[in-house]
This record gives C-alpha cells, sequence and structure tokens, in this order.
C-alpha cells in the first residue's frame, strides 16, 4: 500500500492537500477488480475505451479515476485526465512496488523475430556462468524461484504486471533481468516500458510486423528504434549485420554507447546445419550449438556477446558453452514417433521467420517431401498473408490450411488470402478449418522420412475463436494423433 500523494507525485501530478493521506491499496486496469483504496486506469484500445467504466470503478471502491485528456466522459471530482495514461501507469506501479528496477540490471532484446529465443538463449548462458537473471520472455518467466512457462498470451505484459514481476526478481536476489521488449510495449501507445532504462539493448532483426497496430512499417521500426534511446548512458547495444536497419540503429545511438555489432566487430561463419544441429566459427574459433536453425545460431551468438559484457569476459572464453544451450519449446521443436516422419512445431509466422526457415528446408531436405500446416491470425496484418503463402508453397508439397488464432474473422476469408500467394502449381493445398484434423492429415499422409512441418502456434497454450479461448498444445495434439 501506498499514499495517494507519494504516487501522484512519481507520476507528476499536482497534489492537493486532501489527497495526501488517502492509501492506494492497488493499481487497476478493470473495473470490476477495483475496490476500497484502488486507482483505476481506463485505457483507449483498439477496440475498447476503458474510461467509460470509470464511474463504475468509483461505485467499486476505487477513490481516483485516471484517464486520457481526451476522454468523452464527464468530468468528477476524483477522475483525472492525462496525456497519456499508460506512461502514467507504469511510473505509479514503479512507486507502487518501491522502484524495484533500480536495484536491478535490465536487458531489453527487441526485433522482429528472434526476440524470445535469443533472450532464453542469454538466460541459460548467465545460468551457466553462475550469474543470477530474472527472464520475462514470450516462451518462459523466470524470477529466481524457476523457470516456467509464461502464462500470458502477450509476450510484454502492462506494468502492474511487469513491476510486480520485478520486485519478485529483487526479493529472490536476481542480478540481471531480461526482458522480451515487444513494438506494443516500446510505443507511445502503450509505453509498457516507460521509465525503464537498461544496461543493455539487443536488436536481432527488423522488417516489419504488426501494421494493422502501427498503421505503417515506419511507425513499427520508430517503435522498435525508441529502445535504442532507453538504453543508459555507457550501455551497451548488440546487434548483427543481418539487422536491415542496422546503419539506422547506429545513427539513433547516443555516443557514450558501446555497440557490438555481430559479424562486423566479431566475425563468424556458418559452416554445416542439418536439421538437428549448427556448426561454424566465431573469431576463428570454432562452435556447435544443438538448434535446429541457422538463425538460432545467430541468436546464440548475439547472446554470448551479452553474456561476454556482462562477464567482462572475452566471448571466446564463453564459446564452450553454445553445446549445452538448449532449444525452446515452440521452436523448431522436434517431436520424436515411431512412423519415421520429421515433425517439426515452429512458431514462425512472420514474413522473416518464413524466409528463414523455407531456406533452411531447402537447404537440408534432400529428396524428402515437405507437408506444412499453417495459417494466420485474425485481426493481423492481412497484406502478410499472401506472402506467407508463396514462401511456404514454393517448399512445400503438401500445404494444408487451417487455423491459428482466426478470432474474429471468417476462416474461410483467412485462407483464401493466403491463397493467393501461392503460385507453385506442384504444391498441393488442402483447407481443414479445425487444427488438430489438419495435424492429424498431415501425419496421415506423411512417408517415413518426409518433413512435417507445423508453423504458428509454437509455445502457446490456446487457440482463440471468437470470444472462445480454446485450451491447445501443439506437441501434444501431435503425440494423440500420431499414436
Amino acid at each position: 500500500m501506498k499514499a495517494l500523494g507519494e504516487l501522484l507525485r512519481s507520476a507528476h501530478i499536482p497534489v492537493a492537500s486532501t489527497q495526501q493521506s488517502f492509501i492506494v491499496t492497488s493499481l487497476c486496469t478493470h473495473s470490476n477488480a477495483c475496490k476500497e483504496g484502488s486507482i483505476f486506469f481506463g485505457f483507449r484500445g483498439q477496440n475498447s475505451d476503458g474510461s467509460l467504466y470509470a464511474k463504475e470503478a468509483l461505485q467499486n471502491g476505487a477513490i481516483l479515476a485516471i484517464i486520457d485528456e481526451e476522454a468523452s466522459v464527464e468530468d468528477h471530482q476524483f477522475i483525472i485526465r492525462v496525456k497519456n495514461p499508460h506512461q502514467t501507469f507504469a511510473l505509479m506501479n514503479a512507486a507502487f512496488h518501491d522502484n524495484p528496477q533500480a536495484e536491478l540490471k535490465l536487458i531489453a532484446v527487441s526485433g522482429t523475430d528472434g526476440k524470445s529465443s535469443t533472450a532464453d538463449f542469454l538466460h541459460q548462458l548467465l545460468s551457466f556462468e553462475g550469474i543470477p537473471a530474472g527472464l520475462f520472455s514470450t516462451t518462459s518467466i523466470d524470477d529466481g524461484a524457476g523457470k516456467i512457462p509464461s502464462p500470458y498470451r502477450i509476450s510484454t505484459p502492462e506494468a502492474d504486471i511487469l513491476y510486480a514481476f520485478l520486485d519478485r526478481c529483487r526479493a529472490n536476489r536476481m542480478e540481471y533481468v531480461i526482458i522480451e521488449a515487444t513494438s506494443h510495449a516500446l510505443s507511445e501507445e502503450y509505453s509498457r516500458l516507460y521509465g525503464l532504462t537498461f544496461e543493455i539493448g539487443i536488436i536481432t532483426t527488423l522488417s516489419g510486423d504488426h501494421i494493422e497496430f502501427h498503421g505503417s512499417r515506419e511507425a513499427y521500426l520508430e517503435a522498435k528504434l525508441s529502445l535504442l534511446g532507453m538504453i543508459r548512458p555507457r550501455g551497451h547495444f548488440i546487434t548483427s549485420v543481418e539487422n536491415r536497419e542496422l546503419e539506422r540503429c547506429l545513427t539513433r545511438l547516443d555516443s557514450s554507447i558501446h555497440a557490438h555489432i555481430l559479424g562486423l566487430d566479431h566475425p563468424y561463419t556458418i559452416q554445416t546445419c542439418d536439421l538437428h544441429s549448427v556448426r561454424g566459427t566465431f573469431e576463428g574459433r570454432p562452435f556447435t550449438v544443438h538448434l535446429g536453425l541457422e538463425v538460432f545460431a545467430t541468436n546464440t551468438l548475439l547472446a554470448l556477446l551479452a553474456s561476454s559484457v556482462i562477464t567482462a569476459k572475452n566471448p571466446v572464453e564463453l564459446l564452450p558453452h553454445l553445446s549445452n544451450v538448449r532449444p525452446l519449446k515452440g521452436r523448431m521443436q522436434a517431436v520424436p514417433n515411431d512412423k519415421g516422419v520429421l515433425v517439426f512445431i515452429d512458431y514462425a509466422h512472420t514474413i522473416g521467420a518464413y524466409e528463414h526457415l523455407f531456406a533452411f528446408i531447402k537447404q537440408v531436405r534432400g529428396t524428402s517431401r515437405v507437408i506444412t500446416v499453417m495459417g494466420a491470425a485474425g485481426g493481423r496484418d492481412k497484406k502478410k498473408r499472401s506472402v506467407l503463402g508463396g514462401i511456404a508453397s514454393k517448399e512445400s508439397d503438401i500445404l494444408i490450411l487451417t487455423e491459428e488464432d482466426p478470432v474474429f474473422e471468417e476462416l474461410s476469408a483467412i485462407n483464401g488470402m493466403i491463397r493467393n500467394g501461392i503460385a507453385s502449381k506442384s504444391c498441393r493445398v488442402l483447407e481443414i478449418d479445425d487444427r488438430k484434423e489438419a495435424i492429424g492429415e498431415a501425419i496421415r499422409l506423411a512417408q517415413a522420412g518426409d518433413i512435417v512441418l507445423l508453423l504458428g502456434k509454437g509455445h502457446e497454450q490456446s487457440i482463440q475463436r471468437r470470444n472462445l479461448t480454446i485450451p491447445w498444445d501443439e506437441e501434444q495434439a501431435v503425440l494423440e494423433v500420431i499414436r
């Protein structure tokens, strides 16, 4: 609990003398979660307006409601209007939890693809070195009590969840905390990371994604690049020559920040790769990673550079650790079976991820047939759907279109857009609405030695169909249909 005056001052809001002694018990974004002593924040989203519930929150016991200055709500003595409620929410949550970020060294991992993998690989490398580090990523969280699958569908949570997590990291004596930073979280609209300063900022690759939210590729890139302004003076920025926006990143950096560029400052090569491992050299020294995609090797090397900064060791000294790095659930995850079929689950859902994946498949497939199960999320960037279909069809003998997260879109419309990009006449295309049935058909059609790719869901634990959240486990679905 905190005094209202203290929280208002933390967000640079003038404090009336009558507000000084009120005690705040919680910070809420849902009116039905408000109780006596709560502060309610009414966020305006793409499909809803939380400010409309401000008076309901007050009736439920909230002592204050904070809403957007342009919200169409009648004024009230206990309603405060601010320019950006998300930023106010972040600042107040920091103060409510006694500023745990001030006692932790934060690392942000961003980019279009490879964020979760790079964050997890860094977490593993630091554990090998005995350095206590927390992790908050799409796939996993670790507040010092042990790594568990993330219970959240969003990669970077709202500030109430994030600061409660940082508070636990502090209590569990973590020294570093690795945070996956999405474009939504970095955007001014959501500002989930507002007010944080990072010791190290990592950007994997930059292309384009979430255009439906940002409005344009340029706005998306600006959100991502805003991370560079959140790195502390004399901090560290890590990226690779594969980052298409490398020059733009470097021009945005404060002159005091140390840049580490994989492939430029630290030369590396990829020599051989197969479905289960990649071998190459780093600064002339050989390395092996037991991961099934070339891009994963790049991600481990980015993590290696970050661990080198943290440990103050030459990265070559840490190179032997790479052979012990383990893959993430849902990231080119092999599913063993008695049928002799090579089944892989992967979260690929962006153009960049498809390009990397299918370039790799072309390189390693040999004479094997490729059967791909894919879809596209409803309400997301529609322009990429045909591109994904085109990329997948070029290297797939059979392409099965199914649900990913259709939400409120008609699945037939989503699949129709994917079909529009399919130019390969040799690729057989099927549509099976139910994802488990689609996986079952892929397994039924597969012969020993064939490659089956299940794309789009990865680690996710649910499928969104309109207002329904359907429990889902891709690996379990495979095991059930392959028996």
